[in-house]
């Protein structure tokens, strides 16, 4: 199965709702690794900011590409 670099996003405000909503965002190297993550944290900061958003994002960038070990060396 091929995974692509994923973007969890964070929306949320940190003060009175006439500031523009500051937003943070993590990359992660897949889907599932996004949602276990979000998971974990996120009602920490649903508990803070209430007004608070979190997703994630495929890419369109496998990241098994990027991650993938050096080629071996093969004889002539």
């Amino acid at each position: 199965m091929m995974k692509f670099w994923t973007v969890l996003l964070l929306t949320y405000h940190a003060g009175s709702d006439d500031v523009e909503p500051m937003t943070s965002s993590i990359l992660l190297p897949s889907m599932e690794i996004c949602g276990d993550v979000m998971d974990n944290f996120y009602p920490t900061i649903f508990a803070h900011y209430p007004d608070s958003m979190a997703q994630c994002l495929q890419t369109a960038e496998a990241s098994t590409t990027m991650t993938s070990p050096m080629p071996k060396l093969r004889p002539f």
